[in-house]
């Protein structure tokens, strides 16, 4: 099949990417101000990853997560979420164990759910452990986990 690029899709794939953008410079500040600057005082940064939230089961729903370690054993992540250009969205949010593309009942933490698109929670884990497992953070629909709107591997 071949698609053919139209100054609407260009446009609609230039939007998003600008989003992208946005949320990642969002949820470096948030995470900046969270951690204090790390305990070693050279920033964020020390321990930390982003990782894109795509969208799933054409949900129109995609975004970023943020982790860093923050301090005395825990990761502190941060979730943007939305359609567009506009965050939004009550969706429930875990991290689970393998993949994305099979997440359904493998919760490994709870990290709650967004509220106008975002959501900020600590696990009782260090990043780099967290680094080391086949992990994926999954947004779902509905409080039975069966269908997920976005989903990123770490």
């Amino acid at each position: 099949m071949v698609t053919i690029a139209t100054d609407e899709t260009r446009a609609r794939s230039s939007v998003v990417d600008a989003w992208k953008a946005g949320i990642a410079l969002l949820l470096a500040l948030i995470l900046a101000t969270l951690a204090g600057c790390g305990d070693d005082g050279s920033g964020i940064g020390v321990d930390g990853a982003t990782v894109d939230l795509e969208e799933r089961n054409d949900s129109g729903y995609h975004g970023a997560a943020q982790l860093a370690s923050a301090g005395s054993g825990d990761t502190t992540i941060v979730v943007a979420v939305g359609q567009d250009d506009v965050l939004e969205g009550d969706f429930q949010v875990s991290v689970n164990r393998g993949s994305c593309d099979s997440v359904t009942g493998k919760e490994l933490f709870e990290l709650g759910r967004l509220s106008a698109g975002t959501l900020t929670a600590q696990v009782p884990s260090n990043f780099p452990d967290l680094e080391t497992q086949e992990l994926s953070i999954a947004v779902f629909a509905s409080a039975e986990r069966s269908l997920y709107v976005a989903c990123g591997n770490l």
